[in-house]
């Protein structure tokens, strides 16, 4: 712990002089939900599938809204405060948890029981840097080390592209519970990453029609863990491009590549061949565990003036004739609506299968024979939060109330909860196992009548396997900066 303690000292140091807003907005599920209720409504116009995601891109979307009620506006300005907040010099941020979530589905679940964070960020138009150093304890899995810096980033804004480099959790998908190729279940790894800023349309008259468009791309070295399987060091390298050629329409292609690492080919040829996906699933030259697929959401509101979306997504282990084979697949529904002029509600019902070919083949997704311990970080997937040869059905509803009582003692808050039935996957039918699960949260933002934003949260949940007892836990969380 005296090596927390100078971690942090250090941290805040640095922070007192710190003062500029975050231009690489990490996961975050109640952002996420608020600009997902805006887009589905078609008051912004939005890509939200590609996480980090660009503030010049949330801003621009913002500038360019067309609030009809006063939920519109609430939430505009909400999302504007979320994004300046960031101009303080100084965060810290607590969360204590009973128990780790047995099914750890959506975004922004804790990888650890307790995690205290300080730090703060610098920065200009065309720079930024946050450093976020964190202390970890408790029930986990992989752990390898009680102190990390997740979501620290130093970043170059070069033209319209961010440079960047640092912890950086992604989400990579349109779902809200999971995303089948990149998630940010595991925890962050430093990577090198560039992306746009603003997602603008071509300006040639030949590719004008694709619509505002967007791209991310990462080499990094994932994190190791005591007697891994895998060769240690091992390299991740990702690449997403979305386009969005309609409000309705938003569709996205991503690839990753596990290669490299210790006794493994890492040169720049082996990383061309990754890139280039060749020789894939030969032991000789193999560049490594490639995943390849697709995502695709259709917006209503544009077309028949209903707030709802449909989704999918679908991922392939190994490539085929240069597309996705062994594929594992993932759909949903979504919508957004107005319970008052202070009140909001998004539900979302989504499933997923992560067996190969709808259960045709099993031990196939996330797994690898070079990288024995599979698509997965320290035992946390990379992919989907519930791993390989599992499906899950989830119900998932969360709602906002603003409060414009000054005497108030929370200028809003958001509840949420969910309802899961997951069920593994075997050729012996014997052997599949289900769990159902439940979870429920609340958060505030507390009126501080003052320069300090606080919010403090609780959740707790419940799930029990099919042959097995119930188990629950509870936790509770508290971000403060100015």
């Amino acid at each position: 712990m005296k090596h927390s303690f100078k971690l942090f000292a250090a941290a805040m140091a640095l922070s007192s002089a710190l003062a500029s807003a975050q231009q690489l907005i990490p996961t975050n599920t109640r952002l996420h939900e608020d600009l997902n209720w805006l887009s589905n409504r078609n008051i912004i116009q939005l890509n939200l599938s590609t996480w980090p995601l660009s503030a010049d891109e949330i801003k621009s979307a913002l500038d360019q809204a067309k609030p009809a009620t006063i939920n519109d506006a609430e939430i505009v300005e909400r999302v504007r405060q979320y994004i300046d907040a960031d101009n303080n010099r100084f965060k810290f941020s607590a969360q204590i948890n009973s128990k780790r979530d047995l099914l750890p589905l959506g975004t922004n679940q804790p990888e650890d029981q307790y995690r205290v964070s300080a730090g703060g960020h610098f920065g200009t138009d065309n720079f930024d840097l946050n450093i976020q150093a964190g202390a970890v304890g408790g029930d986990t899995l992989g752990r390898s080390s009680h102190l990390d810096l997740a979501e620290s980033y130093a970043g170059l804004k070069i033209g319209n592209q961010w440079l960047s480099v640092g912890q950086q959790s992604r989400y990579w998908g349109p779902a809200h519970e999971g995303s089948l190729i990149l998630g940010d279940t595991a925890r962050p790894f430093v990577a090198l990453n560039l992306q746009r800023g603003v997602q603008k349309p071509f300006e040639s008259k030949w590719l004008s029609w694709l619509g505002k468009w967007n791209y991310q791309i990462f080499v990094g070295q994932q994190l190791n863990k005591e007697n891994m399987k895998s060769p240690r060091h091992t390299k991740l390298l990702g690449m997403r491009v979305t386009v969005s050629p309609t409000d309705y329409l938003d569709f996205g292609m991503s690839r990753t590549a596990q290669w490299g690492g210790q006794g493994r080919p890492q040169d720049w040829k082996a990383l061309g061949n990754a890139i280039i996906a060749r020789e894939n699933g030969q032991v000789k030259q193999d560049p490594g565990n490639q995943l390849a697929g697709f995502d695709v959401k259709l917006k209503l509101q544009p077309l028949v003036g209903v707030p709802v979306s449909v989704y999918g997504q679908m991922v392939g282990e190994d490539e085929a004739n240069k597309m996705p084979s062994k594929n594992f697949f993932l759909a949903g529904i979504d919508g957004s609506h107005k319970v008052s002029e202070r009140q909001t509600l998004n539900w979302h019902l989504e499933g997923a299968d992560t067996s190969t070919k709808f259960g045709k083949m099993t031990n196939v997704t996330y797994r690898h024979t070079t990288y024995k311990d599979g698509y997965y970080q320290q035992d946390m997937p990379l992919g989907h939060p519930l791993g390989g040869d599992v499906r899950s059905v989830v119900l998932g509803m969360n709602s906002s109330i603003f409060h414009d009582d000054s005497n108030k003692w929370f200028k809003s808050q958001h509840f949420g909860g969910k309802l899961v039935h997951a069920q593994t996957v075997r050729k012996n039918k014997a052997q599949q196992q289900k769990t159902q699960g439940a979870s429920v949260m609340w958060e505030g933002e507390v009126n501080t009548k003052n320069d300090i934003n606080l919010r403090v949260g609780a959740n707790g949940w419940y799930a029990k396997a099919q042959h097995g007892k119930g188990k629950g836990g509870v936790g509770v969380k508290a971000d403060m900066s100015f």
